[in-house]
């Protein structure tokens, strides 16, 4: 069988174009955004240089988040990505901006009220048997093809 070579040669030099021109755009620092409209925040600024910060290293652990914090079209890209996982059912939670209060978290399970009038063919939960198989889930029919 005869493989398509150029069409190869022609997917690998798309993606390299396109990576050259991802990582030519990451360095202009006039396309760096200094507030994020969609988090609503200010960004990372460059940070300083300093000794103490080279010595410990807390100096390109700055650089790092400052680069990814500030890349050109970030919230483009953002925005992007929550598009595509919307598009595979995938919807997280997005908090933007203070919360200042939450739902109350209770401190303990509730317990169901226990009944005066348990009988002994009732189990230490309160449920009968017949109550008991009513909750459980039923298993479908079973099919006369089997799969192997």
């Amino acid at each position: 069988m005869k493989k398509n070579h150029s069409f190869d040669a022609r997917k690998i030099l798309l993606f390299t174009i396109s990576l050259g021109l991802l990582s030519i755009a990451s360095w202009i620092v006039p396309l760096r955004p200094t507030y994020s409209e969609f988090e609503k925040r200010e960004l990372t600024k460059f940070p300083t240089f300093s000794i103490q910060a080279l010595s410990d290293g807390s100096y390109f652990d700055n650089i790092d988040l400052w680069f990814s914090d500030t890349f050109p079209f970030r919230d483009a890209l953002i925005t992007g990505n929550s598009y595509l996982k919307k598009l595979y059912g995938i919807q997280p939670v997005q908090v933007s901006g203070d919360v200042e209060e939450g739902d109350a978290i209770p401190s303990a399970p509730m317990q169901p009220p226990v009944s005066s009038q348990a009988t002994s063919s009732e189990t230490d939960n309160g449920l009968s048997s017949t109550q008991r198989k009513q909750l459980l889930p039923r298993r479908p029919p079973r099919s006369p093809l089997r799969l192997k």
